[in-house]
């Protein structure tokens, strides 16, 4: 079997900016389908309340991905691009 390589990544600021752009974008979009279908609101209505809400979803995104660049939970955090024991004995198994 193939050895994958591990590689350090670290997400920048702009990134989480982009991403939580970009679904907010899609989010407005639906929120807006719902509040005309749903709640009988026009569009210039569905999307004024879209915008207000997703200016709040974003911020709350935002501030969600920063705290979570901050927690190693779930990651392993390696000195020197060398693996650490437990990412050794991890991919031991999954060749066998």
């Amino acid at each position: 079997m193939k050895k994958t390589k591990r590689f350090h990544v670290f997400e920048t600021n702009k990134r989480s900016i982009a991403k939580a752009i970009g679904f907010r974008i899609v989010e407005v979009l639906v929120d807006m389908g719902i509040g005309m279908v749903l709640l009988g609101l026009n569009a210039i209505m569905a999307l004024e309340y879209s915008i207000l809400v997703e200016i709040a979803c974003f911020s709350l995104y935002y501030i969600w991905e920063r705290i979570w660049v901050k927690i190693d939970y779930g990651r392993h955090v390696h000195e020197h691009g060398k693996p650490c024991e437990e990412c050794k004995e991890e991919t031991n198994r999954s060749c066998h």
